[in-house]
């Protein structure tokens, strides 16, 4: 057939009508299987492993750990916060961690995201759901906790979405570097300093602050030391402050192309994923 906006409409429309008809036929029975389908979602987290996935502390790019942390929220799935250590070998967890516990009502689509999935036949041919893993999607580090215990262990739940505020190590100077962790606000950083020149360095180099790779940013504050560092923090990023430019370290200039989007109007899924990106990430075009 020939797939068009129209026929998603027309094919979303029949899903919504189907949906009130039955809502307003049988209200009791609807509401009813929402509440067993709750009651057996708890029981099943509490009563076999797993029994909670852990997104730890410490990650090197914060940003991306903070993403899968609200689009989970998102969906009306609880999530705490470590606030002390606890359990041991693979179970264990320290404060900060970001914990999902399985005895919740939307514990089962916790574990449907979370969990490595695994195909039963490797010659499986699927269509559009290629994969549920959100940690490998988003390059996260997600543990799974075998152990019940992790079920008291001492932890608050989140009452709102995260954002970890990006820092710059040092005392602003003259120059500063901004790690590259493959966030992708990077990005956005540089849009936002679109008035002053950044460069990318070409090779691994070392700070006072710690070791930075190749990718990193090198900055001539020339007098936007407070605005440079006031995006850092907002965007979440790891940064230092330099007194000078890393030495025997190639760099190349990280300019900003004009980008123009293209549509013929035959898809318009695909450039609408572009769009939403560049709109997300403050890219204009």
């Amino acid at each position: 057939i020939d797939w068009s906006l129209r026929t998603s409409i027309n094919y979303a429309q029949t899903g919504v009508l189907t949906a009130l008809e039955l809502a307003s036929t049988v209200p009791g029975v609807l509401v009813e299987n929402f509440y067993k389908k709750s009651v057996n979602g708890v029981a099943a987290g509490a009563d076999r492993a797993p029994y909670a996935f852990v997104l730890r502390a410490g990650q090197p790019d914060q940003t991306r750990v903070d993403r899968v942390v609200n689009l989970l929220r998102r969906q009306a799935i609880e999530v705490h916060r470590a606030t002390a250590d606890a359990g041991e070998g693979d179970g264990r967890i320290t404060a900060g961690s970001y914990l999902v516990r399985l005895n919740q009502p939307y514990g089962r689509l916790a574990k449907t995201l979370l969990e490595k999935q695994t195909y039963p036949d490797a010659n499986l041919r699927t269509y559009d759901d290629t994969a549920w893993t959100m940690g490998l999607a988003s390059d996260v580090d997600v543990r799974t906790i075998d152990d019940k215990a992790v079920l008291s262990s001492p932890a608050e739940l989140l009452k709102a979405d995260v954002t970890t505020p990006g820092r710059v190590a040092g005392s602003l100077g003259t120059y500063v570097a901004v790690k590259h962790t493959g966030a992708l606000n990077l990005i956005t950083l540089r849009y936002r300093l679109r008035d002053v020149p950044v460069r990318a360095a070409s090779a691994p180099f070392t700070t006072p602050a710690g070791e930075f790779p190749a990718g990193s940013f090198l900055i001539d504050t020339d007098g936007h030391e407070e605005h440079i560092a006031t995006e850092i923090t907002a965007l979440g990023l790891t940064a230092a402050a330099l007194e000078a430019m890393p030495a025997n370290v190639a760099t190349v200039a990280v300019d900003l192309p004009r980008i123009a989007v293209y549509t013929t109007w035959a898809n318009t899924a695909k450039v609408g994923w572009v769009r939403l990106a560049c709109d997300r990430f403050e890219i204009p075009y």
